[in-house]
């Protein structure tokens, strides 16, 4: 399927109908998805109704912005009146919740057409989108590889021309891990920008809710409607004149031979047009996961404890042992973890000083192949849980606004670059990300 742009382009000038593209987009989902599973639920009804009214407004050259009549899905975590939010799980396989959530309600004010609610990891909780009741989601653009997750089936239907963009959530890489895996764009924006009421959490204080597409113009786009604020667009590759970038060498060492190779041809094409790469290393990294990993296991278990008592067996026993252990951490360890991470991110932000940028691969591996356990890394053997997170945590744990994009053009899927601002600097993250795009020779349309 064409970009939001395209789309668009072609919606303004009455060359295709809002209907004609949620037809396209039903046909390819009704020819595919039984093999791809990236959808739990279609919303066929009101996403003809949305179309119809997109092209009403069309017809009277009122169209509401870029998005208007463009179909989107999103994650199955995202309360919608008009279909279940399952949360991946047989527990909620019938929720209904009477009402759209403020994320919907943005995305229905730009005029966005819902196609229908993503597959994913049962709630959230893991990076290959396996999942128990609806089926393990098959990355389209390799299929003996995870597509990543827990956002897999979000980023699977962009992937496979479903739909042209999509919202994931992110609470350890759950938007950036997928979109590396199935070679998108996937942005992860400070902790607040987009609206997180009535959503099915992983972990309240980690939890982000993002845009995932093809290019970067169009995670641009999508977060502008999921926002409800419109960001000032950098106009060409001066951006990077200048542009500070800090490369953290110890964590970039982690990747193996490949994909740091990809990175470093990045960094060496960003240095070409005038950055300035500098080299630092994170503090107490090992203590600042700790510290992730305790309130995302906490927070977790807080929203699990009901199910943990009533039905345990009905949550998936690759997930259960997690959950048990968020049970067993004390509100000392809870209130711990939050102090040292206040902390942690005050130092960030002071030892960042004089970094406008931070880079490193999206991941340290190449999407490792379905059902394996383990993967070989630059710093040896790793679990595939390790390796998905090990480079994620950091911008969830500090909230910053972090994006992956692919490194370079490639056959099949090419590394993935991670690029990480501070809060509320995404204008600045998507320009570099934009300029990065154009350099590397895959501006948004091609």
């Amino acid at each position: 399927m064409d970009t939001i742009s395209t789309l668009s382009a072609r919606l303004d000038s009455r060359d295709v109908t809002a209907g004609a593209l949620l037809d396209a987009s039903l046909d390819i989902i009704a020819r595919q998805d039984g093999d791809i599973r990236a959808f739990i639920s279609i919303m066929e009804e009101s996403a003809r109704r949305q179309a119809q009214a997109a092209d009403t407004r069309a017809r009277e050259g009122q169209r509401l912005g870029p998005l208007d009549g463009i179909p989107i899905s999103v994650k199955d975590i995202v309360a919608t009146r008009d279909a279940p939010t399952t949360a991946g799980s047989s527990i909620l396989e019938h929720h209904m919740t009477g009402d759209d959530a403020p994320l919907i309600k943005r995305l229905a004010a730009a005029g966005a057409v819902i196609v229908g609610k993503n597959n994913m990891h049962e709630y959230a909780f893991g990076v290959s989108s396996a999942n128990r009741r609806f089926g393990s989601v098959i990355n389209p653009r390799a299929p003996e590889c995870i597509p990543g997750g827990s956002s897999g089936g979000t980023a699977a239907a962009i992937a496979a021309g479903m739909v042209p963009a999509g919202i994931g959530s992110d609470t350890g890489g759950s938007i950036r891990i997928p979109a590396a895996c199935c070679d998108l764009v996937g942005l992860k924006p400070t902790y607040g920008l987009i609206d997180a009421r009535n959503t099915i959490p992983q972990a309240w204080s980690l939890d982000h809710f993002g845009p995932m597409a093809t290019c970067v113009d169009d995670v641009r786009l999508l977060l502008q409607a999921a926002m409800g604020a419109r960001l000032a667009a950098g106009t060409s590759q001066s951006v990077l004149k200048g542009l500070r970038i800090g490369v953290p060498r110890h964590l970039v060492e982690r990747a193996d031979a490949a994909t740091l190779a990809g990175f470093l041809r990045a960094m060496q094409r960003l240095e070409e047009y005038g950055a300035v790469i500098r080299e630092f290393d994170y503090a107490d990294l090992d203590e600042g996961y700790r510290a992730w990993l305790v309130v995302m296991l906490a927070e977790s278990a807080a929203y699990h404890r009901g199910n943990l008592r009533d039905a345990p067996e009905a949550i998936d026993p690759a997930i259960r042992p997690s959950l048990l252990a968020g049970i067993c951490l004390s509100g000392f360890e809870y209130l711990d973890a939050q102090r040292y991470r206040r902390q942690w991110c005050a130092r960030l932000f002071d030892d960042l000083r004089g970094i406008d940028i931070v880079a490193n691969p999206t991941l340290p591996v190449a999407p490792p192949l379905r059902d394996v356990e383990t993967v070989q890394a630059g710093s040896g053997e790793m679990s595939v849980l390790d390796a998905m997170v090990c480079y994620q945590w950091v911008a969830n744990l500090s909230g910053w606004p972090s994006i992956a994009l692919p490194c370079e053009r490639s056959a099949g899927i090419a590394p993935s670059l991670m690029l990480t601002a501070r809060p509320h600097a995404e204008a600045l993250l998507l320009d570099t990300a934009r300029a990065f795009e154009d350099i590397r020779g895959q501006t948004a349309g091609n």
